[in-house]
């Protein structure tokens, strides 16, 4: 997994909301990996997450529910 410091991870996260931004739905960006990178608050709601930005850097098998 790459590390991503402060300004790397707000750079990625504006990219993320110009690209998606608009978009009221549930959606998640991972890196090759599958690890994920980002999730819209939509999605961390669903997955039972405190915080939609707790999914960063997990992957499906390391979220509280069965996605």
């Amino acid at each position: 997994m790459k590390s991503w410091d402060g300004d790397g991870r707000q750079n990625l996260e504006q990219k993320l909301r110009r690209a998606f931004g608009d978009i009221r739905s549930f959606w998640g960006c991972k890196d090759r990996d599958s690890v994920f990178l980002y999730a819209s608050e939509e999605y961390g709601n669903i997955i039972g997450v405190k915080h939609h930005r707790d999914v960063e850097g997990r992957t499906d098998f390391d979220m509280p529910c069965r996605t």
